[in-house]
């Protein structure tokens, strides 16, 4: 008998992961970052968000002052923690890229971008607020996410730098990657390449942190210190208020400072706190008063010092600031940035 065999084929299908001629060849530049507090988890209260400043007021001369209170921290509702420093903080991204390549990558769908520090540490991760499309040419895209830096040392420490080099308005080197694009064929091309980009420092050259200083002199143990110099010592000690701001859209928690005050080129004062209790809270972009005092030892030669308070007698002088600030922001805490100043006025006060 003869046995006919008859194959039917429904389908075939071949697959193979493309590379697109001129993919690696994309120009990414960082228009603009900003970075919020996260939103509050499900189940919280509306009034537990982060704390405000209680009033602003209008000091003698008409400027501008604000008093800063400082509550305890947001506890919980519900039982879910609506305290801001649970939340990682939210960052928005606009990102200018140039397509030198002929062909488009047109539509890439939603993608999904790692950002990483210079060092391979982790920064962020984002995605695009709408399906995109990379043109010949230049087009701009948006980005959310969150800032996502790990807890580890080498984390916190990559984090604090891009912070310094924001407040000092200088440019932070990034290598942001695609971690996903979610149509298929541009997901093989384009997945995991690295594009690196420069975030942008803060406008205007840099943040003004410190506004004023007003020094708080004790005469009395004043004269008993310096009658007894050099048994004693060469110190003043006193005290100071600061009138700062917080250059940052995000509440920050200042848990300790350690400043050095230079004058006319000669260190002549520091503020040494290694712990605030409770911490300064600033609110996000918040100007104005700390209700805090803030310990100040004046520690140069008598003449110095003499030619220095004489000068504060009739008016404010000009000073230099290097500080150390341990910040929490969000959920990362002890952040320590190094920052510096220029000509911060030091006036004396009540």
């Amino acid at each position: 008998a003869l046995l006919d065999t008859v194959f039917t084929v429904r389908m075939l299908r071949l697959s193979k992961r493309v590379s697109i001629r001129g993919a690696d060849g994309l120009h990414v530049v960082f228009n603009s970052f900003s970075f919020t507090d996260g939103p509050p988890p499900p189940g919280c209260a509306p009034g537990a968000q982060p704390p405000q400043p209680a009033r602003l007021e209008l000091a003698a001369g008409g400027e501008r002052s604000g008093v800063l209170p400082l509550p305890p921290p947001p506890g919980s509702v519900a039982g879910v923690d609506c305290s801001a420093d649970s939340r990682p903080l939210s960052v928005q991204l606009e990102v200018a890229i140039h397509n030198p390549s002929s062909f488009a990558f047109l539509p890439l769908g939603s993608v999904e971008m790692l950002i990483q520090s210079a060092d391979l540490q982790p920064f962020a991760r984002c995605t695009t607020v709408a399906p995109i499309g990379l043109p010949h040419g230049n087009s701009t895209i948006m980005l959310t996410g969150t800032i996502n830096v790990g807890q580890s040392d080498a984390n916190r420490r990559a984090f604090s730098g891009a912070l310094e080099k924001l407040l000092a308005g200088k440019p932070t080197p990034l290598e942001p990657s695609f971690a996903r694009v979610s149509t298929a064929l541009y997901d093989s091309a384009l997945g995991g390449l690295t594009v690196p980009a420069d975030l942008p420092g803060l406008p205007g050259g840099g943040a003004r942190i410190f506004n004023r200083v007003s020094l708080l002199l004790d005469p009395a143990a004043n004269i008993f210190e310096l009658a007894g110099r050099p048994i004693w010592g060469n110190s003043l000690h006193d005290a100071a208020r600061l009138d700062v701001t917080n250059p940052f859209n995000v509440t920050l928690a200042v848990l300790g400072l350690s400043a050095s005050v230079e004058y006319e080129g000669e260190a002549i004062a520091s503020v040494v706190v290694p712990q605030l209790l409770p911490p300064v809270l600033l609110p996000p972009l918040w100007s104005g008063v700390v209700d805090r005092r803030f310990p100040v030892e004046l520690d140069a030669p008598i003449a110095k010092l003499q030619a220095l308070l004489g000068r504060l007698a009739f008016g404010s002088v000009a000073v230099s600031l290097r500080a150390n600030i341990t910040l929490r922001t969000g959920n990362l805490t002890n952040l320590t940035v190094a920052y510096r100043q220029e000509n911060v006025s030091v006036a004396l006060g009540r």
